[in-house]
């Protein structure tokens, strides 16, 4: 039988021209590494009542990033979609007290990179009034406040502070009343006759 080597040769150089043709550290080819344009060093941090998501990204051929972000860990939406030179996002839709899961891919045409993932759980500030003083006498009175919500973290410390200056702050003089939400009552002492002190309740939680 007689072979034809000139056709095999063909063949194999045919192989060899498409294999030669492949981008292999190209995002866009679809046997790219994922790894090799997957973000890195992703995070969620609070800042005052945003979440701000940042990331790192080596490779620049791609086309951007897809941000999608889950209250439960299971169920996920698309939250943003930055552009390739875009590495931060920040997210102004957030509750107290709850976890936010995060997560981030790049896209390179049709193609995903592995997906990084972040969480973060914000707390804000407690709500608190101060209630009125009473009961004053020459060196006492009465005040305390109304803790209405926790800011999403416990109520570790709670009571009044007071001072001759105005906006006292727990700095200066205070009581401590217990710990969670709720009303409470303050029982201020050390006062001088005859001085204008200022007065404010305060909340203690993680914020």
């Amino acid at each position: 039988m007689k072979t034809n080597l000139k056709y095999y040769f063909f063949i194999l150089m045919l192989v060899f021209a498409s294999c030669e043709n492949r981008e292999w550290d190209n995002p866009f080819d679809p046997d790219c590494p994922k790894e090799l344009f997957t973000p890195a060093n992703f995070t969620a941090k609070q800042e005052g009542n945003l979440v701000k998501l940042t990331w790192n990204q080596s490779n620049t051929n791609i086309s951007g990033f897809v941000v999608e972000k889950s209250m439960d860990g299971s169920v996920w939406t698309s939250a943003a979609t930055p552009g390739k030179n875009e590495t931060t996002w920040n997210d102004n839709s957030i509750q107290a007290g709850k976890i936010h899961y995060y997560r981030v891919v790049a896209k390179a045409g049709q193609n995903s990179s592995n997906e990084r993932t972040a969480e973060v759980t914000p707390v804000f500030a407690a709500t608190i009034t101060t209630s009125a003083v009473t009961s004053p006498t020459t060196n006492s009175a009465t005040s305390g406040g109304n803790i209405t919500t926790d800011g999403g973290a416990p109520v570790t410390a709670r009571g009044v502070c007071w001072s001759t200056s105005q906006n006292p702050t727990t700095a200066n003089s205070k009581t401590t009343d217990g710990t969670g939400t709720g009303s409470f009552t303050s029982n201020i002492t050390g006062l001088t006759a005859n001085t204008t002190y200022y007065v404010r309740a305060y909340a203690t939680n993680s914020h």
